[in-house]
């Protein structure tokens, strides 16, 4: 208890124009180190939230990318389907009967 009785002797003898000069400065330098705390945590709120809407809007990306995948995927396994039932089926076989059938030969322009 020593180093406190010493603290308040120091106290109890200084003047009052320089208590109110210390006391003055040491609730100076708690504001700033306060403002300098809360500067800092918003600062460090707003840095996460742009990452936050970073991630999400990569999410949101990468969900419509699978439901793209996924939608191709049973368009590929329907298309093999066909193809595994007619085995001899030509696109461009079933195109020029058709120009034949509606009589376009005139309009084709070069064979396919």
């Amino acid at each position: 208890m020593t180093v406190l009785d010493q603290i308040k002797d120091y106290i109890e003898s200084l003047e009052s124009k320089h208590f109110k000069q210390y006391t003055l400065g040491l609730c100076s330098f708690l504001l700033f180190a306060s403002s300098l705390l809360v500067y800092r945590y918003y600062s460090k709120i707003n840095t996460l939230k742009k990452r936050i809407a970073t991630i999400n809007k990569k999410r949101k990306e990468v969900k419509d990318i699978l439901e793209r995948y996924e939608i191709v995927k049973i368009q590929q396994t329907e298309v093999d389907t066909l193809l595994a039932k007619d085995k001899d089926f030509k696109i461009g076989g079933y195109f020029n009967d058709v120009i034949k059938k509606l009589g376009l030969q005139q309009n084709k322009t070069r064979d396919p």
